[in-house]
Order: structure tokens, then C-alpha cells, then sequence
């Protein structure tokens, strides 16, 4: 049997580790909300206000975004964003009050929405049917180690070096991840290490065994006619809700 092209496997770690970012990036500013609000002397509403701005522009990004990813391909989409928040991350250590914080969340939320939408797509070109469920854990995992890691990496970084530097240093982050990214995707078709029998393997192992007789465009808000659709965006919301409340 033809072997898979081994690369995805790092394809999907590139994933893992720009998830990860993402989750360092968007929790610091809950460790670091106490210092700010003493600086700024903010109330618990604003700093509230802040806090939930980043979720406002990654709600309405994500279609967006997803859209995007799928004109251009990942190889630029995901890029673009992780670039976008982590610019957003380190300029939020120039803020001087209320509206540069929010301001600099309103964007972060806007970058980092395309991460998961793009992932996705990384799964879709570079791994198997069989494998996908595999590769989405994997990507999708780093969400969690991010939100782990942020908690005693951006503490340890307020306490040796102030709460501003803990912005530009994991801003930082991003920009070395775009080097490993953007000198080693490229699509399966387009990869110089993927052989034309590794390609076959995985282009027979995508498709699917009961073809449609004929192609029907499907808009995207058909989906609401489906009640799977509806007891995933129903059971998402409660669950979300619940995390992020915690959080």
C-alpha cells in the first residue's frame, strides 16, 4: 500500500505550535490585569470591557476568515494572522490607557480568529479522511498548552521584567514561528519532497466513496436547516460560556 507523505506530520505541528501562540497571546493580559488596572486606574468594568473586546472581532472574523483562507490557501492565510496578533500583542505594551488597551484587543480578536479556520484547512489538504479527526486533535491541543504556558510564562516574564515586557516578548513569538512557516509549508501538490505515488496515496485516501451524482452549491447559511448544526452551535455556546467565565 502507498505510504502518506510523511510531511504532514509537521505540517500539523507548525498548527500546534501557531495555536499555541495564540492562546499565550490572548490570556497574558488576564495575568497582567491587575498591574494595568493599578497603572491606569481602571475600574472592574473597564478592565472588563477590555478583557471581552478581544471576543467581539474573533466572533465576527472567523467566517470571514475562513473565507479568506480558502481564496488564498493557507500557506499566506495563516501567516497573515498570526503576524496581525502578535503585532497587536506587542503594541498593546504601548498603550497609555482605556482606548489603546481595547483598541489593541478589538484588533488582536481580528487576527487571531483566521488560526482555527486555517488549521482546519491545513487538515483537509495535507491528511487522509481516516486521519482527520487525529490531526484536528493535534492542532486543537494547542489552544490548551498555550492557556497552560501563559499562566507561569507571562507571570515569570511580569516579575523579572514588568508587565509591558510580557507583551512584546510573546508578540515576539509569532515572528519566529513565520520563519519555520514560510520556509517549510507549501502545499502537497507543491511540496518538493511529496512524490507523485505519495500524492496518489493521498488523494485517493481524500476522496470520497460515495460521490454525489451531481455537484449542488450549498450556501453557507443552508446549514441552519440541519439540527446536528443546531446542537453544535447550542451545546458550543453553553460550553464556551462556562470555560471562558472561569477563565
Amino acid at each position: 500500500m502507498p505510504k502518506m507523505p510523511r510531511q504532514r506530520w509537521l505540517m500539523i505541528f507548525l498548527c500546534f505550535i501557531a495555536c499555541t501562540i495564540n492562546y499565550i497571546d490572548r490570556a497574558n493580559l488576564a495575568v497582567a490585569s491587575p498591574y494595568i488596572q493599578a497603572e491606569f486606574g481602571l475600574s472592574p468594568a473597564m478592565m472588563g470591557l477590555i478583557l471581552s473586546g478581544f471576543f467581539w472581532t474573533y466572533a465576527a472574523f472567523q467566517i470571514p476568515f475562513g473565507w479568506f483562507a480558502d481564496k488564498i490557501g493557507s500557506r499566506i492565510a495563516l501567516p497573515i494572522a498570526v503576524i496581525w496578533w502578535s503585532v497587536f500583542t506587542a503594541l498593546t505594551a504601548f498603550a497609555r490607557g482605556f482606548a489603546g488597551l481595547f483598541g489593541c484587543r478589538l484588533l488582536l480578536g481580528a487576527g487571531e480568529a483566521g488560526c482555527m479556520p486555517t488549521c482546519a484547512k491545513v487538515v483537509a489538504s495535507w491528511f487522509p479522511n481516516s486521519e482527520r479527526g487525529v490531526a484536528s486533535s493535534i492542532f486543537d491541543s494547542g489552544a490548551r498548552v498555550g492557556t497552560v504556558l501563559s499562566l507561569p510564562l507571562v507571570s515569570w516574564i511580569i516579575g523579572s521584567l514588568g508587565w509591558r515586557a510580557s507583551f512584546i516578548i510573546t508578540g515576539a513569538l509569532g515572528f519566529v514561528w513565520l520563519i519555520a512557516w514560510l520556509w517549510y509549508y507549501r502545499e502537497p501538490e507543491e511540496h518538493p519532497d511529496v512524490s507523485a505515488e505519495q500524492l496518489r496515496a493521498l488523494k485517493e485516501a481524500q476522496a470520497r466513496k460515495d460521490p454525489p451524482k451531481e455537484t449542488v452549491k450549498m450556501p453557507w447559511y443552508a446549514l441552519f436547516r440541519y439540527r446536528t448544526i443546531w446542537g453544535m452551535m447550542i451545546g458550543f455556546f453553553c460550553l464556551n460560556f462556562v470555560i471562558y467565565f472561569f477563565i
